[in-house]
């Protein structure tokens, strides 16, 4: 929210600026349109302006001259996103969370679209923007793909001559490298005028007519604009129409040959290429670049035809460079300067000289200030890149000393200065973006390039003695890089070892556009036994802290009374009318069960279920693995949980022995491992090992159910190795120990969610508190004591309040307002479909929940609902949740008792007789609440 606020007040102060310019000394009154055309992956040795005389590309060749040509210009990631995103909001990939391919730009990054339409600025993007998200950044119009193939169905293909070649369908990874790099240097399926460039160089054009006609009206003929013209050319597998087949061959190039030192670092996918082939991608890869630079001749003649060529400042980028065999590699996706080095072109008639070059050190992330200053914009502090108008006005100058590139998917990053390159790579991190080298992991490894006697990066000088002092340096500066441009630096250790600092320093820690997700559910929990639910005597910090952090709701409901129903309701949405388990039986989930864990997997979530199942049975359908659980670790069945010191535990479908020994039914004789101590560990590697993807953890602890046997035979059935810290109140020992065990359990959440934020996944992690039922009185427990259900009437295995009404406790980093509370009903069969929404998944139909997404992020009211639940235990009892009201039947055919919850919350008045047109209501929902069960069918109380 307060980002959000602070959001608005720049955009606000920025149409002040529209209003009354501070206009710099490179812009006047007349504010320029702004024409950015990026190209993917160009790379700037493939470009005529650099000096290549085998590609032809007269058009970039001539806005080149017609303004500054930057020769050593670097991108400061080399992958699509990151490089992209870092240069539309002038600020490093790492700052804003951005550095791997699939990262979405987080909603609180100010671009440069939105800067200039505060300012006044129409504002569209045209083609690939790598947003990874349906938001639109601060550009009215947004076309791409969607729109380019919505015309090509309307009008149709034109058929390709007979005897064309083309290329297949793009399968990196799964094809040879050979096909999907298009050794063959085959066309795209389609004509020049079919073509999706095309069609973005078209669209340009109408859009720039459009302005040149509204500008042709005078002062009062619109707004200036920001257009961002994307081609996806000349990224693999190099798209080119039929029409430009057969410009380059492979003959007309040389395989660039493999140095001494790429043997270990070249991905084994590239390892098989012949000569030939290597030298067909190059042709393919020319040619594309060939048909990017048509494209980019139709939009800067209609710039010139419109009359606005004079007006505009026009950029021109690709996101990064390429490598075309290059150390053996055919990607980009590292420090070598052909991956890095991308072509930076600007013109701007009458502010920046034509024929100009520089050799000056530029960042990519300096453009958007040097646009900002053109268009009398004053750049946010938050900004960190400088301006590079000093530098078109006098090309000669010193722009920077050095500059930084990070590839955060292989651990790597590299600063350069004019003369040396120092690449840092961490060599403990298996690459996942299908480039590994198939060999082991090289460990910590640092590269020294002397760049004016080894341009090619061949000779790797690190390990010479008399260069150390300068490693020492330049390793030095590259951590003190990385420790001041990080998103979260308190992650990172305070040491004064730079390598260990680096080491922690290159890791991935993104922004989350799906966020993580914790549920961690207590066993027989009360509304009343948390702090921040009022508990006085005992100790619960880190829970209250998490409310105070997040949202804590007053009336949540859980999905039953009992253990294995409302795990059943949470889990697949359905209430327990509805759903396959509805009682505390050896009833597993069906496969046509759709669970919360399949629906979040279909999203790309890893899974995991840590603790306490009741679902399923070995070698039934309703095991957690079966039911879309990546990892279990934990209890089956009910019974077997009540043992806190069990003989065994489960790790997917396979028994785990432990030191533990139960000579008898759930006693312990030997007590060694406490099984909340091992869920505990097993949820922390689990986070360990996914914190660089989406995950849904479901921790769902004992504590503090009673272990109900050894209650039944000792008369303390409250399992917990001691009752530290109380010890010493004067209490009776079954107290002190439950006491000690929900301390305990606050304990653990405790661990939980500081190992989130020592992983920088604290931010992006959506935590959610909760208990299965209301607090027991087994083993010796008494409800009464704690007053663990606070004002509610009733503990487990009642359906007043007390018996299903839960604590409930949701936090959400910048999403969800810290230390607020929400009064809107809801309960375990609206976690499904609100889990859904946020991972962006599609729920199954047949639910009773509804999202809570709109109370959690405050976007409605509070809204009426109608909640149900049966119970089958001694009998078949209702309860229904309508409105305000709630109305409980303790067996068939008996009147309904009716209760008024919010004004008498201890339902110790039934107004059932006084509210005669409200019972009516109930009960015609009664009718229809339910289907019936062969597993749980209605009986009397008594029946058997």
């Amino acid at each position: 929210m307060l980002k959000q606020s602070c959001r608005l007040v720049i955009i606000a102060g920025l149409m002040l600026t529209a209003l009354f310019p501070a206009v710099s000394s490179a812009a006047d009154a007349r504010r320029p349109n702004v024409l950015w055309i990026c190209a993917d992956d160009h790379a700037a040795y493939v470009c005529g302006a650099y000096g290549n005389r085998i590609v032809r590309t007269p058009n970039l060749d001539r806005l080149a001259a017609g303004g500054m040509r930057f020769d050593q210009a670097f991108c400061n990631s080399p992958v699509c996103t990151a490089s992209r995103q870092s240069f539309l909001t002038g600020r490093y990939p790492r700052t804003i969370g951005v550095t791997q391919l699939s990262t979405a730009l987080p909603e609180s990054e100010l671009t440069l679209a939105e800067l200039l339409a505060g300012a006044g600025y129409s504002t569209a993007a045209i083609g690939k923007m790598h947003f990874n998200s349906p938001l639109k950044h601060g550009f009215e119009t947004r076309l791409d793909m969607p729109e380019y193939q919505k015309l090509l169905q309307a009008k149709g293909k034109t058929e390709l001559p007979a005897g064309v070649d083309v290329q297949p369908q793009w399968k990196p990874f799964r094809d040879p490298a050979r096909i999907w790099l298009n050794s063959g240097a085959l066309p795209f399926g389609a004509v020049d005028a079919e073509m999706p460039g095309t069609y973005f160089a078209e669209q340009a054009v109408q859009q720039i007519a459009e302005h040149g006609e509204k500008a042709r009206q005078g002062p009062a003929g619109g707004m200036p604009f920001f257009m961002m013209v994307s081609f996806y050319e000349p990224h693999s597998p190099f798209h080119f129409p039929v029409e430009f087949r057969g410009r380059h061959r492979a003959e007309e190039f040389v395989a660039p040959p493999v140095g001494r030192e790429d043997d270990w670092q070249i991905p084994a996918i590239f390892r098989d290429l012949t000569a030939a082939e290597k030298q067909g991608i190059a042709a393919a890869y020319y040619t594309s670049a060939e048909f990017l630079d048509r494209n980019v001749g139709r939009v800067l003649d209609a710039l010139k035809s419109a009359g606005l060529e004079d007006d505009t400042l026009v950029v021109y980028t690709g996101d990064h460079g390429y490598m075309l065999g290059q150390h053996g590699r055919f990607e980009k996706h590292c420090s070598y300067d052909p991956a890095i080095r991308a072509p930076l072109f600007m013109r701007y008639p009458g502010k920046i000289k034509p024929a100009g070059a520089t050799p000056a050190l530029v960042e990519f992330i300096d453009i958007a200030p040097t646009v900002l200053e053109f268009c009398g914009v004053t750049a946010p502090h938050a900004i960190q890149g400088k301006s590079l108008v000093p530098v078109l006005e006098q090309p000669a100058r010193k722009h920077r000393d050095e500059v930084f590139v990070e590839y955060s998917e292989n651990e790597e990053a590299a600063i350069r200065t004019d003369r040396w390159k120092l690449v840092y790579t961490s060599g403990r991190r298996e690459r996942q973006d299908g480039y590994a080298t198939g060999k082991p992991l090289p460990g910590r490894t640092i590269r020294l390039f002397d760049l004016e006697r080894d341009p090619e990066e061949m000779t790797n000088l690190a390990e010479r003695p008399e260069h150390a002092p300068l490693v020492a340096e330049l390793t030095r500066k590259l951590a003190d890089h990385l420790r001041r441009t990080a998103r979260q630096p308190d992650l990172l250790p305070q040491t004064g070892d730079v390598l260990a600092l680096l080491d922690q320093a290159v890791k991935p820690r993104d922004v989350r556009a799906k966020p993580n997700i914790v549920f961690i559910l207590a066993d027989d929990l009360g509304y009343g036994d948390l702090g921040c639910y009022g508990q006085r005597r005992i100790r619960t910090p880190h829970i209250d802290a998490l409310a105070a952090g997040g949202m804590r709701f007053t009336q949540c409901y859980a999905g039953s009374t009992v253990c294995a129903p409302s795990r059943c309701v949470l889990m697949t949405g359905r209430h327990t009318g509805h759903c396959t388990v509805r009682g505390n039986a050896l009833v597993p989930l069906k496969p046509e069960d759709v669970t919360v864990a399949e629906v979040l997997k279909s999203a790309g979530y890893a899974t995991a279920l840590v603790g306490k199942w009741g679902l399923g049975e070995p070698d039934t359908t309703g095991l957690p693995n079966r039911q879309g659980f990546d990892e279990f670790f934990g209890f089956l069945n009910q019974h077997h949980a009540h043992n806190y010191y069990p003989d065994y535990l489960w790790r997917n479908e396979q028994k785990v022995p432990l030191e533990n020994v139960v000579p008898k039914d759930n006693i312990a004789s030997v007590r060694k491992q406490y099984a909340p101590d091992l869920f505990t560990e097993q949820a922390l590697a689990f986070l360990d090992r996914n914190a660089e993807r989406p995950f849904f953890l479901y921790l769902a602890y004992t504590l503090p159910h009673a272990n109900n046997e050894r209650g039944r035979a000792e008369g303390n059935g409250m399992e917990v190795p001691d009752d530290a810290p109380y010890s010493n109140e004067p209490w009776p020992a079954p107290q002190k120990n439950h006491a000690a065990m929900i301390t305990r359990l606050d304990a653990d959440v405790g661990r939980v969610l500081a190992r989130l934020k020592a992983l920088g996944l604290d931010q992006d992690t959506l935590v959610i508190f909760s208990s299965d039922n209301g607090p027991h009185k087994e083993g010796g427990g008494d409800p009464l004591f704690f007053e663990s259900a606070g004002l509610l009437r009733g503990h487990k295995r009642d359906l007043t309040d007390g018996g299903i009404r839960v604590p409930f406790i949701v936090r959400w980093p910048g999403k969800i307002p810290a230390g607020s509370t929400s009064d809107q009903v809801a309960w375990f069969a609206d976690y499904l479909p609100t889990a859904a929404e946020i991972a962006g998944a599609k729920p199954p139909a047949d639910l009773d929940g509804q999202s809570l997404v709109p109370a959690l992020l405050l976007k409605a009211p509070p809204v009426s609902r109608t909640l149900y639940w049966e119970f089958h235990e001694g009998g078949f009892k209702q309860a229904v949740r309508l409105g305000d009201w709630k109305a409980i039947r303790l067996r068939p055919g008996t009147p309904l008792e009716l209760y008024d919850v919010v004004r008498d919350p201890s339902e110790k008045t039934n107004v059932a007789t006084a509210h005669p047109d409200v019972v009516t209501r109930i009960e015609e929902f009664l009718k229809t609440a339910r289907t019936d069960s062969p597993n749980f069918p209605v009986r009397q109380a008594g029946a058997k």
